[in-house]
């Protein structure tokens, strides 16, 4: 089945500002050769957040009174991803396309623009066999992987190697351009021999390293 539908709801609060988010998804796969794995997955997520923020408690003019009122927010995100028969891949997404702002009222008829920002993300990799690792599954795996706000031309960008060292381990470090940071990660896939014969599990442990000084 190429056709992809799911949903999810997920609920966060970060001190005074907190967001319900429910949203729908679908995503169709069109596969150019079904045998070595060449295909084309575009998708669609609509749905929404439902957003607050308590800040009156941060509000030094005692005059002024904040109206804080929940507000169901639109929201609507699109992507596409290729992968070429396990060779290399390529895809790129848009969140937050309508980038609805959230406003806050105040007692004077003033408002509070809490503006979203609409992201653009892009990401490629390229598989390379590595049989010197002794078996015939490994390979290292060379990325990037960028993000960019056009409304601030901020670009974030990151560059790494990943290398799949056996049938259930892999590991494998990038490097933050923008932040000065280096990520490592390590990670094992339980399949069989764990008791998961219909699916695996992956297990995974990642860290950052700050380069620069603070």
């Amino acid at each position: 089945n190429n056709l992809l539908i799911g949903a999810y709801a997920v609920n966060d609060k970060t001190g005074v500002i907190g967001t319900t988010d429910v949203y729908a998804r679908c995503a169709y796969r069109l596969f150019f050769n079904e045998i070595e794995k060449q295909y084309l997955t575009i998708g669609l997520s609509a749905g929404g957040s439902r957003s607050y923020a308590h800040l009156a408690q941060y509000v030094t003019d005692q005059n002024v009174i904040l109206i804080d009122k929940a507000r169901f927010l639109p929201n609507l995100s699109m992507g596409a991803y290729y992968n070429h028969g396990n060779r290399f891949y390529v895809g790129v997404s848009a969140p937050q396309l309508l980038a609805t702002p959230h406003t806050i009222e105040t007692t004077t008829g003033k408002e509070i623009n809490l503006k979203r920002q609409t992201h653009l993300y892009g990401i490629a990799g390229y598989y390379i066999d590595a049989p010197f690792f002794g078996n015939d599954v490994a390979f290292l795996e060379p990325n990037v992987w960028f993000r960019y706000l056009p409304g601030t031309n901020t670009i974030n960008f990151d560059a790494g190697l990943r290398a799949k060292i056996s049938q259930t381990f892999w590991a494998g470090s990038s490097y933050n351009v923008t932040a000065n940071t280096l990520n490592v990660e390590i990670g094992s896939v339980l399949g069989e021999s764990v008791g998961f014969s219909s699916g695996q599990l992956k297990i995974g442990f990642g860290f950052i390293v700050p380069m620069g000084k603070y």
